[in-house]
């Protein structure tokens, strides 16, 4: 459903890639992962959503530490 999204958005949205990235992570398939956080990277590199890229970067560090990313739940 994530890749269908990102497709969908022409991989142009950083929280679909975002969540891409943390589905593939969960899958163990750590490449494809590194790719689509890279690609949210990228597009969060001029944008001012500061709050979206501190998450991006909490999902890449877990990718980088080869672990699935999950988030908190309050």
């Amino acid at each position: 459903m994530a890749s269908s999204a990102c497709d969908l958005t022409q991989n142009k949205q950083p929280k679909m890639l975002l969540t891409l990235a943390a589905a593939y992570a969960e899958a163990g398939r750590f490449s494809e992962a590194q790719d689509a956080i890279q690609k949210a990277r990228q597009l969060l590199s001029n944008a001012s959503e500061k709050e979206l890229a501190a998450k991006c970067e909490s999902v890449a560090a877990s990718i980088e530490a080869r672990k699935p990313w999950r988030e908190a739940m309050n």
